[in-house]
């Protein structure tokens, strides 16, 4: 089969036939737009656009692309008296590719994006040296600078050249409403720090948080990015609000800071532009129509699944340069821009409000994705304080690089299609691994913060001596070392056995918060031995002394066995002040009835099959749950409750 030849004379006819008129179809629609704009001069303008339509009529009822450039030349002869007043508008072209993180594909994928959308961009940046570029997210650069450094050495020479843009103030393009507050500001901290150290960039250099895929913004994004330096924001989806029909307008915080922002939601394909003299004239068109302005900024390039500006895109920019009856065109960068048009601005519409919603069901969506952020953005900051108080009491090293490796990993789960969760199941995935690795570093410089701080608390003197008389083996207690990782699966503190491991048990209470806190906790009490004559750990009752010397009684929560150690948990009421301690002992209770009656909860001792392997659930075994009124057990196959037993007539109620 014979492929067609698309450079034969026939196909170049009809290429060039097309091409005229789309020019000249681009052309007179932004004439519409100058007549709008200028209506003292719209009559005497509108003869000569009807005659140049004529002319251009005849030229294309010939068929003859020749015949048809002929007349569309002349055309714009006619229309010469117009054409200077179109060159008085300028639309400012800002090459960009947006580039999703892990949304469709995996996180291997988005490696291979980066690196080939920039490797395009530096090429064509080598062919054509009016082109200029603009590109975001300071993980972009961090995966440049981890899989390729070689590309970051010539973008920073770009970047000193003024042609490469970094619109970076952000770590990626996240989600504003369901980020933490202290979380934003990190964004614009790491960020910043690390725009410094790879291309030596002040906070002035970045003025714009670029937001364009942004889901949602909560009301005090203004505030935010104007304490971090940000001064424009230019964003796509400000929701179903009056700012949906604005171009341009200003954004003010709770506080009364503003930004200017710039909305592309009216443009023809936002953010993923391709330049085409219709689209170009439409977009530009309604912006000097609706904001009188003479400057307009026009964003292009592939975008999503990144790419970026074409070759086509330039040439296009090339050709439509020299149409006189068009805007003036030039590269440019989003800084310029706004730099340019914000004296400008004085009326500018204010809007003092969220702008929500996009997509209202992300904040629902996902919920892994949720709670793993919040614990990662809370066990962040605790492990921080504590790292500090032990720094500055102790002069333990502060773990810095870790922190803001943690920090990293928590904002790049921000981005727009993670945290609301619209990203496909190895987006999840990715993101849950950062999450888990996030906790190993918190929970364990927490934890050696703490013990630190803890092992200079005297608790001796309330745990009291342990027997001085040798213990026969079979009843010596094995409680240190039990516990191991217990409860750490999800970034918590690890409730290893650190005592002693028998008798009294001394507990340090820290609180992280900036304010005194009376709370319910839990402690876990690991393998006491039985004593000559005494009570397994199980069998035993229990007290609890605070700072004020005072006993108070103790919850049992929960009992069971955790890789061959059994264990106990119990609650009790701590006072802990703010960023400080609070020393607490357990102790056994060598006369029980002394104590209140204190409800026991424990999970429900139910009949069911034995699986060989010790430590293995058996697959069909009834779970339930127990205290001193009722006993339930509910069939772990269909979730329905098998039995509900109040226990003070005995009676089944299911």
């Amino acid at each position: 089969m014979k492929l067609p030849d698309f450079h034969s004379q026939a196909h170049l006819g009809r290429a060039v036939f097309n091409h005229e008129v789309l020019r000249f179809d681009a052309q007179r629609q932004f004439a519409q737009v100058l007549f709008d704009l200028h209506p003292a001069k719209a009559r005497a303008w509108q003869l000569l656009l009807e005659r140049a339509e004529a002319q251009v009529a005849l030229g294309a009822g010939t068929g003859d692309a020749s015949k048809l450039r002929q007349a569309v030349r002349k055309a714009e002869e006619i229309l010469a008296p117009v054409a200077e007043t179109a060159k008085a508008y300028t639309v400012h072209l800002a090459g960009h590719a947006h580039i999703d993180m892990n949304w469709m594909w995996s996180w291997p994928e988005t490696v291979s994006v980066t690196i080939d959308t920039f490797i395009t961009v530096l090429k064509l940046m080598d062919e054509y040296p009016d082109f200029k570029f603009s590109q975001s997210q300071a993980s972009i650069y961090a995966i440049l600078e981890h899989f390729r450094p070689d590309l970051l050495e010539k973008i920073a020479a770009r970047i000193r050249e003024g042609r490469w843009e970094v619109t970076a103030s952000h770590w990626v393009e996240g989600d504003k409403n369901m980020a933490g507050a202290e979380a934003l500001c990190r964004h614009l901290l790491y960020t910043r720090r690390y725009m410094k150290k790879l291309f030596g960039l002040e906070p002035e250099d970045v003025p714009i948080d670029w937001s364009p895929d942004t889901f949602g913004h909560t009301a005090s994004v203004p505030t935010v990015l104007a304490q971090g330096g940000v001064k424009y924001l230019y964003m796509h989806r400000p929701g179903d609000s009056e700012a949906a029909k604005l171009w341009l307008f200003r954004w003010e915080g709770p506080d009364g800071a503003s930004i200017l922002v710039r909305n592309d939601t009216l443009s023809s394909c936002g953010y993923n532009g391709e330049i085409k003299g219709a689209t170009v004239a439409k977009d530009a068109g309604a912006f000097f129509k609706q904001t009188r302005l003479t400057d307009h900024l026009f964003v292009f390039g592939v975008g999503d699944h990144g790419g970026g500006p074409t070759r086509r895109d330039i040439l296009q920019v090339f050709e439509m340069q020299q149409w006189p009856l068009f805007p003036r065109l030039v590269f440019g960068t989003v800084a310029g821009y706004m730099n340019l048009i914000e004296p400008q601005v004085k009326r500018a519409p204010v809007i003092d409000r969220e702008l929500n919603y996009e997509f209202a069901g992300c904040y629902t969506a996902q919920s892994l994705i949720k709670k793993a952020n919040r614990l990662g953005e809370n066990r962040l900051a605790d492990a921080e304080m504590a790292a500090a108080l032990a720094w500055g009491t102790l002069g333990s090293v502060y773990p810095f690089g870790p922190l803001e490796e943690g920090w990293r990993d928590t904002l790049f789960s921000h981005f727009h299609d993670i945290l609301p969760g619209s990203g496909v199941h190895d987006t999840r995935t990715y993101t849950h691994g950062l999450f888990q690795k996030t906790m190993a570093t918190t929970s364990q410089i927490e934890a050696r913060a703490l013990r630190e701080l803890a092992g200079k608390v005297n608790t001796a003197e309330s745990a009291g001596a342990l027997p001085k008389q040798p213990l026969p083996s079979s009843v010596v207690c094995d409680g240190l070392g039990a516990g191991v990782g217990y409860l750490s699966g999800v970034g918590g503190l690890t409730a290893s056995e650190q005592s002693g491991g028998q008798g009294a048990r001394p507990f340090v209470i820290f609180n992280p918060l900036l304010h005194d806190r009376n709370e319910v906790i839990e402690v876990t009490l690991w393998d006491n031995a039985p004593q000559p004559g005494g009570a397994s750990l199980k069998q035993q009752a229990y007290e609890v002394q605070g700072p004020d010397g005072k006993a108070a009684p103790v919850q049992i929560v929960r009992s069971g066995n955790f890789w061959r150690h059994d264990f106990l948990t119990v609650a009790f009421r701590s006072r802990v002040p703010a960023g400080g301690y609070a020393a607490y002992t357990v102790r056994p209770v060598t006369d029980p009835a002394r104590l209140p009656d204190v409800p026991k909860s424990k999970q429900a001792v139910l009949t069911e099959p034995r699986h060989h392997c010790g430590y293995s659930k058996h697959e069909r075994a009834p779970v339930g749950l127990e205290n001193e009124f009722l006993r339930v057990a509910i069939n772990p196959v269909t979730g329905g409750i098998l039995n509900l037993t109040d226990k003070r007539t005995g009676i089944d109620l299911v």
